[in-house]
């Protein structure tokens, strides 16, 4: 679809990437937005950083954050 933005999805639990989603311009949701999703390594439903192509939150943010334990206790 060429009017939609592939979106990245990390475990917050485990810190790998997920199954990507792909957002209709104009409903993007904010970078680092967190989104409960079934993670394909913890085999759970747990919450996933969102991060998007364009944006001010990035991987090497989420990757910090996650290794900082920001995320602990926010997996559900």
């Amino acid at each position: 679809m060429k009017n939609s933005i592939e979106s990245r999805f990390f475990c917050t639990k485990c810190g790998q990437e997920g199954i990507p989603i792909r957002r209709i311009k104009g409903q993007e949701r904010e970078n680092g937005h967190l989104k409960r999703l079934y993670c394909i390594h913890c085999q759970e439903v747990v919450n996933h950083a969102e991060i998007r192509p364009t944006g001010n939150y990035t991987y090497n943010d989420f990757k910090n954050d996650y290794e900082e334990g920001k995320f602990i206790g926010r997996w559900y």
